[in-house]
């Protein structure tokens, strides 16, 4: 339920897309637009971006679970920081990220999860998804 009503009440939009590199093959461009409401407040903010993986599976040896193998979903395969937002005269931005998907990652299973946080009250004022594949 609270995940819902903060879904409604986000105040940043963000809008993905994700293409190939029109120099290297082996990398992919993540174009990002961060645009607030007209009625919200920019607050300090970083812009953050993990790149999550579908599909992946262990086996595992020992323990309760041993000889099993487990499936996992939206696996986090790389997390950070790619982006701040300064409160002082802004009314939106526009970023591109350039990212170089190691081989052993299925492009297929992949998706990229942008999300917005306030830096003193850690509130997430947006969020979106875009495949990468």
């Amino acid at each position: 339920h609270e995940i819902g009503a903060a879904a409604q009440t986000a105040t940043t939009s963000v809008d993905l897309g994700a293409g190939p590199n029109s120099r290297d093959p082996d990398l992919l461009d993540l174009s990002i637009q961060v645009t607030n409401s007209k009625t919200a407040k920019w607050r300090d903010s970083n812009v953050y971006l993990a790149v999550t993986e579908n599909g992946l599976m262990t086996f595992v040896q020992r323990g309760e679970n041993g000889g099993r193998t487990l499936r996992h979903s939206s696996v986090a395969r790389s997390f950070g920081i790619i982006g701040r937002v300064n409160p002082q005269g802004a009314s939106g931005g526009q970023l591109v990220s350039t990212l170089r998907l190691p081989r052993e990652w299925k492009r297929e299973n992949l998706r990229a999860v942008v999300f917005v946080q306030e830096r003193e009250t850690f509130r997430i004022t947006g969020a979106s998804v875009v495949d990468l594949h």
